[in-house]
């Protein structure tokens, strides 16, 4: 237990503790009485301070050594803080010697919390605190539960799920269905009380097929969700908001190009502004455009956020920060190879100026991602080819300094590493995944990077050497706590994998988190809410068609 005396508090403890030895009051542990009662004392908390693996569900508590004057145990007189944030909850009288903090909502995982009680709180007989007293506490990691189904619609094959969470756990789910004729979008929700809702479509045009959804989810639960959809004529990108209260709405064009419209991406701020990106070809040029929603006017005028005409654009990627600030990259060819590059949105001054940002010639750079944080500073990484092998590499960029130099993130020279994922926490430090060849199969990658160190050394996260692990996804909770989803065959099927990283252990040993041997698994997402709770869907076939499935780790 640690308690904090204040001088005052400490000459008087001295006294007491001199009338005690000398035949006169009770002990003054824990603080000093008031004027006419006998000092309180901590005998005992709920959970015991530096206490590690607490369930999340916990009523924190201490017990009195007296009966507790009940107007006193206030939500001053009792707090629980993660860092610097103050938990909200009922502060209560549990028994006559106990005061207990009940969390509105459940702590985080593997998360350190601070209770502290004030000399506010008082006895009947009038005792208080001497001093304000806390204690220290951990919880528990989270665990994968059982896989289950997500859509149970029959007609065809499910696939290209994706999947984003909000602060309650609540979380959306799309991908594309067949119905034997066309693909059409599908969403399903899920939340951690009542499980995985009725998946259900949320477009109705059948001109022609819709495929390759994305979505992004506010704090609040609201879910933007975009993807391609041809109209026998052209291709364009679509929009469905989804609202708690309302669910989903009706679709609707957010653009009106002539041509070919497609791999739309989406991200939202806190507030539910939205900024969408895709690539459009228009017989010519294939170029980067983009649209922004606000909760307020809906979707406003569809804009070219590059000019380059050199040669076309693919593979752009966008995230937002709390700000609404966003940050897009893609990789652009400019008649010789294809480069990386990045262009810049703020609510203020809308896109500004595309840029590169890796200037490697030696060969093309592809399959950019991008994250971003709280400050608005954004992490890149990609492919590479240097000529006899691919690599992956990175590069920062801050508000003050704009895009740094790019830098090779892993230094294994045994066969190419492709296909890279970043996701960053609200510090500033990321992590990053990938395949990568070692001669004879593909292996699972990673490196962590921190603003004050910068990246690490790159580490393998699974030793499954039955066949080649791809594909990978990253996650990470505002306490730098990840989650790595992957496919890997076992020599009969492919299954999903996953591995766990902690900042205080780093990753873990990967686990196999499905177990149905019906047909392969593949293509999983993973999405991780402010208490680490996570969930991980995939496409997964049941030896007749594929199905959308999912598994929940907390």
């Amino acid at each position: 237990m640690k308690q904090s005396i204040s001088c005052w508090g400490w000459a008087w403890f001295l006294l007491v503790s001199c009338i005690a030895a000398c035949g006169g009051g009770g002990s003054a542990e824990g603080g000093t009485g008031g004027s006419s009662g006998q000092a309180l004392q901590v005998l005992e908390t709920t959970p015991a301070d530096m206490a590690t693996g607490v369930a999340t569900d916990v009523a924190v508590s201490a017990v009195f050594d007296d009966a507790l004057r009940e107007t006193t145990v206030t939500a001053t007189a009792f707090t629980l803080q993660q860092g610097q944030e103050a938990l909200q909850g009922v502060v209560s009288l549990a028994a006559e010697q106990t005061a207990a903090f009940t969390p509105d909502n459940s702590l985080a995982l593997l998360a350190t919390y601070t209770a502290t009680l004030t000399t506010e709180v008082e006895s009947l007989t009038g005792g208080t605190l001497g001093a304000d007293y806390e204690w220290i506490f951990t919880t528990r990691d989270g665990n994968w539960g059982t896989a289950e189904l997500v859509e149970t619609e029959n007609a065809g094959t499910a696939s290209n799920p994706q999947v984003a969470i909000d602060s309650s756990g609540d979380a959306i789910a799309v991908w594309h269905q067949s119905d034997g004729a066309q693909f059409s979008i599908w969403a399903n929700r899920y939340t951690p009380t009542g499980g995985w809702e009725t998946a259900e479509l949320i477009e109705t045009d059948n001109a022609g097929s819709a495929s390759n959804p994305q979505v992004a989810v506010d704090p609040n639960g609201n879910a933007v969700a975009v993807w391609s959809q041809s109209d026998a004529t052209n291709r364009n990108i679509w929009s469905n908001r989804y609202t708690p209260t309302g669910g989903w709405g009706a679709a609707e064009l957010i653009e009106t190009l002539a041509g070919t419209s497609a791999a739309s991406q989406v991200a939202v701020d806190p507030n539910g502004n939205a900024v969408a990106v895709w690539q459009h070809f228009d017989g010519a040029d294939q170029n980067l455009w983009s649209n922004r929603y606000t909760p307020t006017g809906g979707w406003g005028a569809a804009e070219l956020i590059e000019t380059d005409s050199a040669g076309g654009v693919s593979a752009a990627q966008v995230a937002v920060d709390p700000n609404g600030n966003a940050v897009a990259v893609w990789s652009q060819d400019d008649g010789t190879r294809f480069n990386i590059w990045s262009n810049r949105y703020t609510p203020t001054g809308g896109w500004e100026t595309a840029e590169l940002i890796e200037t490697d010639n030696a060969g093309d750079a592809f399959g950019p991602q991008v994250a971003t944080d709280p400050s608005s500073n954004a992490i890149a990484v990609w492919t590479q080819d240097e000529g006899t092998r691919f690599n992956i590499w990175s590069s920062r960029y801050t508000p003050t300094g704009g895009w740094g130099i790019a830098e090779r993130i892993e230094a294994d020279n045994a066969g190419s590493a492709i296909r890279p994922q970043v996701a960053i926490d609200p510090s500033g430090s990321a992590l990053a995944v990938w395949s990568q060849d070692d001669g004879a199969r593909l292996n699972i990658w990673a490196n962590h990077y921190t603003p004050t160190g910068g990246w690490g050394i790159a580490e393998r996260i699974e030793t499954d050497n039955a066949g080649s692990a791809s594909d990978p996804q990253v996650a990470v909770d505002p306490n730098g706590n990840g989650i790595a989803v992957w496919h890997q065959p076992d020599g009969v099927r492919t299954n999903i994998w996953s591995n766990r990283y902690t900042p205080t252990g780093g990753w873990g040993i990967a686990e196999l988190i499905e177990t149905d041997n019906a047909g392969n698994a593949e293509g999983s997402q993973v999405a991780i809410d402010p208490s680490g709770d996570a969930l991980a869907v995939w496409e997964q076939v049941d030896g007749t068609r594929e199905n959308i499935w999912s598994n929940r780790f907390d």
